[in-house]
């Protein structure tokens, strides 16, 4: 029975912990995500044209004329 209560509490630590680490993983990407929206804009304010943008960022074309337009 104690046995079997370490296995639980173990195993909860386990979840909570790989729960805790994609959520750090995705608050990670979202990071990352705006961060290119803020390039994105900073690109464009800098005169470079929409194709070299999308090649830099690995946005297409028409997110980026979205991004530029203020349409998140």
């Amino acid at each position: 029975m104690v046995a079997s209560a370490k296995r639980e509490v173990e195993d909860a630590r386990r979840k909570g912990r790989e729960e805790g680490r994609e959520e750090g993983r995705e608050e990670e990407r979202q990071k990352r995500e705006e961060e290119k929206k803020i390039l994105v804009k900073s690109f464009y304010g800098n005169g470079v044209v929409i194709p070299v943008i999308a090649a830099s960022t690995g946005f297409s074309e028409q997110e980026v004329r979205r991004l530029i337009e203020g349409i998140d």
